[in-house]
């Protein structure tokens, strides 16, 4: 989705500020592992984390963005079309912050600064 398509005031859909939700590191990381696996156990296997815990930390997320990212039966795990768009954002998120730290880690080497 193009941002311009989004409202100026992002409280206006469901009157919650989004910049107010918990969205930390390792939870965008089980949300894009999860959504490339779209399922609990394997995703959970390589996250190194129970399934149960993986299931907390998305439940958490979507409750934090009053947004369902997932459908989910017995069966089957599959994106919405919020959760489409969320793990677009995501990924762009992760890999910028990816390039942060290699670009200081590079930084401080050539320094002579690394620990």
């Amino acid at each position: 989705m193009n941002n311009a398509a989004l409202p100026q005031d992002r409280k206006t859909l469901s009157g919650l500020d989004w910049r107010t939700a918990d969205m930390g590191l390792s939870r965008l990381r089980s949300f894009v592992c999860l959504a490339e696996e779209l399922h609990f156990g394997r995703a959970a296997r390589l996250l190194h984390i129970s399934q149960p815990a993986l299931s907390q930390q998305i439940a958490r997320l979507e409750k934090d963005l009053a947004t369902i990212l997932l459908l989910r039966t017995s069966r089957v795990v599959r994106l919405t079309p919020a959760g489409h768009e969320f793990l677009r954002g995501a990924r762009s998120a992760l890999a910028i912050l990816d390039d942060a730290a290699y670009a200081a880690h590079f930084r401080a080497a050539l320094a002579g600064q690394s620990c």
